[in-house]
C-alpha cells in the first residue's frame, strides 16, 4: 500500500502470487521485494519533488538509483550486509563512542548521489538516501538510565526526515482497527470489499485535521 504521512491511502496492490511480479519493459526486474516498490511508484508523479520512504525489507541500491533517475527521491533503512563495499563504522565502534555517534559515507552510482548514514541511539541504525544526509545535525532528548535524567544527543538530518514521514501504513491500519467492519464472511472477495470500504472511510478522516485530533484523543483514552 502507498500511503502519505497522514495515513491517506493513495494506491494499493492485491497480492496475486506469480502474476504479482509482472514488470513493464522499461522497468528493471530486481528482487521481488524491490519490484513491489517499483510497481507502487508508477502512480507517483515524476520530477516534481515527491519522495518515497520505506523500510529495509524493500532493500537494494539499484532500486533507489532507478527511482532517482525517474525523478523520485527516497530514504530507507538498510541492513548493513546489503552495503558490502561501504566502510561505515561497526556497531561496536559506534557503541564505544557513545549515544549519538554518527558516521556517513557518500558515493555516486550511475550519476546518482547516495548518502549512507549510521547513527547510534539505543542501537545502531543505518539509512540510505538520495536526497538527505548527515547535515544539518540537530539535538534530540533521550533518557539516560545510568544518570537517571534526560540528556541531549546529536541526531543526523536523515533520521529526522525519515521519522517525520514514515508510518503512514501503520497509521491507516490503526484507523481501520478503531472502526473495523464487524460483518464476517468466508468469501475472500467480501473481505476485500470490507477492507476497501475501511480505506475509503479513513481517507476522509485522514483528510480532516479535527477528526484526526479527535481520533488521537480517543486512542489515548482507550489505552
Amino acid at each position: 500500500m502507498l500511503c502519505g504521512a497522514t495515513g491517506f491511502a493513495y494506491d494499493f496492490k492485491v497480492y496475486s502470487e506469480k502474476a504479482d511480479n509482472d514488470m513493464y519493459d522499461t522497468e528493471p526486474d530486481c528482487e521481488a521485494s524491490e519490484n513491489v516498490v517499483i510497481r507502487m511508484s508508477r502512480s507517483v508523479p515524476r520530477n516534481i519533488g515527491y519522495k518515497v520512504f520505506y523500510d529495509n525489507y524493500f532493500t537494494g541500491v539499484d532500486l533507489q538509483v532507478y527511482l532517482a533517475k525517474n525523478g523520485i527521491h527516497s530514504v530507507r533503512t538498510v541492513r548493513f550486509n546489503k552495503l558490502p563495499s561501504c566502510t561505515l563504522m561497526t556497531k561496536a565502534q559506534l557503541k564505544k563512542e557513545g549515544r549519538g555517534a554518527i558516521d556517513e559515507k557518500t558515493v555516486v552510482v550511475d550519476g546518482i548521489h547516495l548518502s549512507a548514514v549510521r547513527w547510534h541511539d539505543n542501537k545502531a541504525v543505518t539509512l540510505l538516501s538520495t536526497f538527505a544526509g548527515l547535515e544539518p545535525i540537530s539535538e534530540v532528548s533521550r533518557w539516560n538510565n545510568k544518570s537517571k535524567c534526560r540528556e541531549t544527543v546529536q541526531c543526523p538530518n536523515v533520521i529526522k526526515v525519515y521519522n517525520r514521514h514514515m508510518g503512514g501504513v501503520d497509521l491507516i491500519d490503526l484507523l481501520i482497527g478503531l472502526y473495523r467492519t464487524r460483518i464476517r464472511s468466508k468469501k475472500w472477495y467480501h473481505r476485500l470489499f470490507f477492507s476497501f470500504s475501511g480505506h475509503d472511510d479513513n481517507k476522509c478522516l485522514a483528510a480532516v485535521p479535527k477528526a484526526r485530533e479527535w481520533l488521537k484523543v480517543k486512542t489515548y483514552n482507550a489505552s
